[in-house]
C-alpha cells in the first residue's frame, strides 16, 4: 500500500470582536488563568484573573458569538 502526503497550508488571521450594543461592559478585560470554552457557535469566556490593580480572581462570564461575520461579546 502507498500512502502519499498530503500538505496542506493554513493561515492565521487577525479578526476583531465587538461588543453587544456598543456598551463596553459586555467586554471582557486583559487578564490570565482564564477558560474560554466552544459549544456549537458560541465560546465562553470564564474568570481568571485581570491585568488590572485587582490581583483577586474574577467570576466573570461572558460568551462571544462566534460563527457571524462580526463576532460579539457579551456578559452573561
Amino acid at each position: 500500500m502507498h500512502s502519499e502526503e498530503t500538505s496542506v497550508a493554513l493561515t492565521w488571521r487577525q479578526v476583531s470582536a465587538v461588543a453587544k450594543d456598543g456598551d463596553a461592559d459586555n467586554l471582557p478585560t486583559a487578564r490570565s488563568g482564564h477558560t474560554l470554552t466552544t459549544a456549537g457557535v458560541n465560546g465562553f469566556l470564564y474568570g481568571g484573573i485581570c491585568n488590572d490593580a485587582n490581583t483577586q480572581g474574577s467570576s466573570d462570564i461572558f460568551s462571544l458569538q462566534i460563527n457571524s461575520a462580526n463576532m460579539e461579546w457579551t456578559r452573561l
